[in-house]
């Protein structure tokens, strides 16, 4: 539903399949933690709304290209955000202790 009836709402009926040689926009979310149970068929779309974080995901793919693997940013990708960020944090940090 949320791949090729996205797609077809969007006016791509070509896109939305997991398929060899279309592009690929994808996350896999590890479903066996325990915040997450059960995990079930039944519950499956209330857990990743409402209890998945961040460190749950497993792998992302962005247009066929693997970003994420086992929860680890692969090879320097985004290492300048990172670097933005912290500086950012670190600047935020600083005034407030300031004040």
């Amino acid at each position: 539903m949320a791949t090729r009836n996205g797609a077809h709402a969007l006016g791509m009926p070509g896109l939305g399949v997991i398929e060899v040689g279309m592009p690929a926009d994808l996350i896999t979310v590890r479903c066996d933690e325990f915040h997450l149970q059960p995990a079930t068929p039944e519950t499956i779309v209330t857990n990743l709304v409402h209890a998945a974080r961040g460190s749950d995901v497993s792998l992302v793919m962005v247009d066929g290209q693997v970003i994420v693997r086992e929860g680890q940013l692969l090879a320097d990708r985004g290492g300048d955000m990172r670097t933005q960020a912290r500086d950012v944090g670190l600047s935020l940090l600083k005034r407030h202790l300031s004040s």
